[in-house]
């Protein structure tokens, strides 16, 4: 046997078929490594650390001169947390209607602030930097693990400015720790740092520790497993360009992985069952002002804010455009959707007796001057133009950056944990079903029910490579969409402040001075 037959020299051309797939085609005048390497420096070095320190700062200065007190959810939140840190866990105000997570949470936060020279472990403050930890410290660091799959699709220190969110780094609410649980297991499901099996599971248990700090991160649960199973199916069922083939592999992928990846996560809406038998209903407390309903403008609510807090990644001129000649070519379609949600303006447009008594929140001036306005003509028309604009924005962003599969080429990935985070047809059904689920029970309009979702739907779309506006050309423009974003956000969240500071609510009765809050 010849030497050259034993010890076969590789072939430059298989070598060069089995180099990793880049996540973006390569575009001319587009330098990736540079996109790459900015982003990295700017958003750990440069934007994380200021946001920490300024967070701190704020949390500070607010607890010690603007609310000094407990402040509006927080007379039910502390002094729960009170209770247990002394010792009584037997206690519950029949008010609260979230589950106690936050409590125990804070009780041992507060064990550990006794280690802490120069600090009262139970007090105002220190109770409220538990939230910086939460939103600043741990979501960051979360979100990181699917920046690696998105790739310059988003930047971290933009998310964690979300301006529905970052407000509540300042008190002691429930949204900050409910939002990084949900977010941290769709980050381990997807990134799988601890193989696929163990991150899973690791996954899974997050999402039941979620569900003790708000009920309905139960439905977020689904949509994980979801992505879960999907992502296996991807790479193991081989999706094509069918994406009826591809729904059928997904529904065979999820009864072969039944018992070691389905099943933890069906196991939390298991749990979650026996809660609603045992509690008779999804509230904990309060349960006439909190029933279920049908309120279907939850779902245009949401999209509005997708749209509004994004506006940096989706608009162009050409996008504007395109939107435009909808109603030309398409006159019948639009008319069509336009009457839809007239429908449901005129139907399933609840008002709330709280929303209309408490003008210490954003949602009752945008409730009251836009959503529920006396003229028609802003209910009806510019509002209806507002939500069918905001339909087509989100729902153009996904599909725009769907995982596009081929029926003549194999997927060029081996491993699930090297998928890039893009979405596909299952992922969108699945957002939009979990966001009705959500949504549309609640009679309220309340943006903190959108700050999960909008998560989600932000770290599966990326920043287009389209020039923002005619002439101003391509080069850099997703760094500059990406600082854009940054800078947009960041006054978004300036406006909040100033607002939250300098704006005094007097209200009769009440001896503390109120503040408006989302």
């Amino acid at each position: 046997m010849s030497t050259n037959a034993a010890n076969p020299q590789p072939n430059p051309q298989e070598e060069e078929e089995e180099e990793p797939p880049l996540f973006f085609p390569q575009i001319p005048g587009r330098d990736i490594e540079h996109e790459l390497t900015t982003s990295l420096v700017f958003n750990w070095f440069i934007a994380w650390p200021i946001l920490l320190i300024t967070t701190i700062v704020l949390t500070i200065y607010t607890s010690k001169h603007t609310i000094p007190y407990k402040f509006i959810d927080e007379i039910f939140h502390i002094s729960m947390t009170e209770r247990y840190i002394q010792g009584d866990w037997a206690y519950w105000d029949p008010k609260i209607t979230t589950p106690p997570g936050l409590y125990y949470l804070g009780f041992i936060w507060s064990q550990i602030g006794r280690i802490v020279p120069f600090v009262k472990s139970d007090g105002l403050i220190w109770l409220r930097l538990l939230n910086v930890v939460g939103g600043v410290v741990v979501l960051p660091y979360m979100l990181s693990g699917m920046f690696i799959l998105n790739p310059i699709g988003f930047w971290v220190g933009s998310l964690i400015m979300c301006p529905i969110l970052y407000c509540f780094n300042l008190v002691y609410y429930t949204d900050v720790w409910s939002t990084v649980l949900v977010v941290s297991a769709l980050s381990i499901a997807v990134g799988l740092p601890y193989g696929d099996l163990r991150s899973c599971q690791i996954s899974a248990g997050l999402l039941w520790i979620s569900l003790w700090f708000r009920q309905t991160n139960v439905i977020w649960s689904l949509f994980v497993l979801v992505v879960v199973i999907e992502r296996r199916a991807i790479i193991r069922q081989n999706f094509t360009d069918s994406e009826l083939n591809n729904c059928i592999k997904f529904l065979i992928q999820f009864f072969e992985d039944f018992w070691e990846y389905t099943w933890p996560f069906l196991a939390n809406v298991g749990s979650f069952v026996v809660f609603l038998i045992y509690n008779r209903g999804i509230t904990l407390g309060d349960k006439e002002n909190h029933s279920v309903g049908i309120h279907l403008m939850q779902v245009f609510y949401c999209f509005m804010f997708f749209t509004f807090l994004t506006v940096p990644v989706w608009f162009s001129e050409s996008y504007v455009k395109w939107y435009a000649y909808r109603f030309k070519f398409a006159w019948f379609f639009v008319l069509l959707e336009m009457c839809l949600i007239w429908l449901c303006i005129r139907y399933f447009l609840v008002v709330h007796p709280f929303l209309l008594a408490d003008n210490r929140h954003y949602t009752f001036y945008i409730f009251k001057y836009f959503i529920n306005s006396p003229s028609r003509w802003i209910k009806y028309g510019v509002m209806g133009l507002v939500y069918h604009f905001s339909m087509f924005v989100t729902y153009h962003n996904l599909n725009g950056n769907k995982f596009e599969f081929s029926s003549i080429t194999d997927i060029p990935f081996k491993e699930t944990r090297d998928l890039p985070l893009k979405p596909t047809l299952i992922t969108i059904l699945a957002l939009t079903g979990c966001m009705i689920l959500t949504l549309v029970p609640s009679p309220l309009f309340e943006p903190r029910y959108y700050i999960v979702p909008f998560f989600i739907y932000r770290v599966f779309i990326s920043v287009p490579f389209e020039e923002i506006w005619g002439g101003l050309g391509t080069s850099n423009v997703i760094l500059k969409r990406l600082y854009l974003e940054f800078a947009y956000l960041l006054a978004f969240n300036a406006f909040i402040l100033y607002v939250f500071i300098k704006k005094e609510v007097i209200w009769e009765g009440v001896e503390e001075i109120q503040r408006i809050i989302w």
